[in-house]
């Protein structure tokens, strides 16, 4: 379990980093994560929000699908509404990808 803390930790550690502008930092921290809890849902919602920042809106898209089918453990309904409406709003904007 205390892999688990740690994977946890990297994920909050990687959300302060993308805030921050942080951007190689954060992907380290998130590439570790993945390394401890490669099936954690918040790992996939964070790496979103970093291809967000790098503006790589399709990247970013398919990592929150990721979020979304994954419940290990599951972001919780906000979280997901959020995920759900950037990908529509990209599908939208973007129906030949």
């Amino acid at each position: 379990k205390e892999k688990d803390h740690l994977a946890y930790y990297l994920n909050n550690y990687a959300r302060a980093l993308i805030v921050a502008d942080r951007l190689e930092e954060a992907q380290k921290a998130l590439d570790e994560s993945r390394d401890l809890q490669p099936e954690n849902a918040w790992l996939f919602y964070y790496r979103a929000l970093l291809h967000i920042a790098r503006k790589q809106e399709k990247l970013a898209c398919q990592d929150f699908q990721q979020a979304i089918d994954l419940n290990q453990p599951p972001i919780p309904p906000r979280k997901k509404a959020k995920a759900q409406a950037f990908i529509k709003r990209f599908s939208d904007s973007n129906p030949n990808t």
